[in-house]
């Protein structure tokens, strides 16, 4: 079921014939039925008129809001009537010790795999001290999980391996887009983690699991943090090789991303701009 961007501030959305209509400069861009949506993502001030959350309510389809700059600012849903198929096995399961931390170690060996396949696949044509050292601790922690002593000390690897890992790309950024572009580029990044998180929390609701019984993230900053337990699992082969493919091909044209003038941010705007 496919998700709707919104980029445009005066984009407007209708409802005619139990079909969702996305228009922009008065011309239509989308026209898909109701029940195919997944969910509405919005960037900027947009007016949502009263019947149009009606309707998404209603149908328990849910918007999430962000600034220009990808940062979230939360969401409009109906969870009153959410039947979360596997919630009384969630409970169970939230008090047994051996599963939580089978599954933590499954995510972490998972997250660690994918960042480490995804540093490999960086390094072939460029590697420093920086970047074995963190596939060579990668590979370490991979190996160590099992002997860890509990949910605690799996999730202090899990720190540490993001320490290690998160200075290993942005050498590989400095490499292959330059510093001239660390802002936005880290932008980039927080933007793909929420909407990756976005979309993970959709497949949650699709398939009967509550969002709020998670593993990893129990801290209480964490909104829906079952969803931000498996982001992290796949955010590496996902949002990372997207964002540094695209440094790279920023970094090869004239710094602005095309060769025409346009700024970056211009260029994701054209990218993301109201569509399915």
């Amino acid at each position: 079921m496919p998700t709707i961007y919104i980029t445009e501030d005066n984009a407007s959305i209708t409802k005619r014939n139990q079909r969702l209509q996305v228009f922009h400069q008065q011309q239509e861009c989308i026209s898909i039925p109701i029940r195919q949506v997944s969910q509405i993502i919005i960037f900027g001030n947009l007016h949502l008129p009263g019947d149009i959350i009606k309707t998404l309510r209603l149908h328990h389809i849910p918007i999430a809001f962000f600034t220009p700059e990808g940062e979230c600012l939360g969401r409009v849903e109906n969870t009153s009537r959410q039947q979360y198929k596997y919630l009384l096995y969630q409970r169970q399961y939230s008090r047994n010790f051996e599963f939580n931390r089978a599954t933590a170690e499954s995510i972490i060996w998972a997250k660690l795999h994918n960042q480490h396949t995804f540093l490999q696949s960086w390094t072939r044509n460029y590697e420093n001290h920086i970047t074995q050292r963190a596939l060579n601790y990668l590979m370490l922690l991979m190996d160590n999980l099992s002997v860890a002593a509990n949910l605690e000390q799996l999730c202090e690897y899990s720190e540490e391996a993001n320490r290690v890992y998160y200075r290993a790309i942005t050498s590989l950024f400095a490499f292959y887009g330059g510093y001239a572009h660390k802002k936005h580029i880290n932008q980039l990044l927080q933007l793909g983690y929420q909407l990756l998180h976005q979309y993970i929390y959709t497949l949650l609701e699709t398939t009967g699991l509550h969002p709020d019984y998670a593993i990893l993230h129990r801290d209480v900053d964490y909104e829906l943090p079952l969803a931000w337990d498996f982001t992290a699992e796949f955010s590496a082969p996902i949002i990372d090789d997207l964002v540094l493919n695209f440094a790279r091909n920023l970094h090869h044209t004239n710094g602005n991303g095309n060769g025409n003038g346009k700024k970056s941010r211009t260029i994701l705007r054209g990218k993301l701009k109201v569509k399915s």
